[in-house]
Parts: structure tokens; sequence; C-alpha cells
């Protein structure tokens, strides 16, 4: 993992639990670090996503982590992110461990929500040789809505 940084800026990486198939979809700057720390406080019992934490002690800590979308601009990869919580429901408690309430309190200029829809959209993308990539890992997590 500690290349997979070079050139980019973010990551939209998910965790997946081996044995609930529960998914969890985040964004950071440093996916290592972050994957580190997430283990880190499931194992001092002190994660702040309940539902995932009693999963790990319940179920013990089997998981898979994924990169699904490298980003060059945070930004893109903030809005990649909710895309991906969308596409694996992951916001779902059944299906997965983000919190519901992914309100977005920000405006978007209309070059942004152009760029946006493009990136969503798989369009005209600086990531366009990601989106194989993408389809595999969603395909290897395994939970998409509606399956």
């Amino acid at each position: 993992m500690t290349d997979c940084g070079k050139g980019f800026k973010a990551f939209v990486y998910a965790i997946r639990h081996e044995l609930t198939g529960k998914v969890y979809v985040g964004c950071t700057k440093d996916v290592e670090r972050r994957i580190k720390e997430h283990l880190r406080l499931l194992k001092a019992n002190n994660h702040p996503i309940k539902q995932m934490q009693d999963d790990y002690n319940r179920y013990g800590g089997e998981y898979s982590y994924y990169i699904l979308f490298n980003a060059y601009a945070a930004y893109d990869a903030f809005l990649m992110e909710r895309h991906f919580m969308t596409l694996l429901d992951s916001r779902n408690p059944q299906n997965g461990y983000n919190s519901q309430d992914n309100s977005n309190n920000f405006s978007l200029s209309q070059f942004r929500k152009k760029s946006a829809t493009k990136l969503l959209k798989g369009e005209e993308s600086d990531n366009r040789r990601n989106k194989r990539k993408r389809t595999d890992m969603v395909d290897r997590i395994g939970c998409c809505a509606g399956s």
C-alpha cells in the first residue's frame, strides 16, 4: 500500500467485513494510515462506528480493503465517496457501516456541478484508466445495491 499514493491527492477506499459482508466507504489522503487507524480503534474496542465495533467484537477482525478511486483532487474523491456509498448501499445498516446522515452542506459553482456530473458518469475524467478498476473492485466487494 505504500506506493499507492504516488501522484494522487485523495483516495476513496472500502473496508469489507468478511463474515457479515458489510462495507464502510471512506475518503482519505493516506490510505495506509487510515486503514491502520480503523484497525487500531477496533482492536482497542474504541471505534466510533458502533455497528462496526460490535461486528468486530462478535465475529472477529477479518476484513478486506479496497481502493475504489484515485483522485488528483480531494474534492473529486469526496464526490466519489458519496457515489460509492450509494452504489454499495453502505448507508443501509443491513449492508454497511456508513452513517445515514451524509447531507452535503455546500454549494457548487456551475462549473463544478458540470465537472462533478461528468465525473460521476465516468465521462472526461482524469481517472479514466481507473474506471475498469473501480468496476472490478465493486464486483469483488459483491454487495452492490439491488444485488
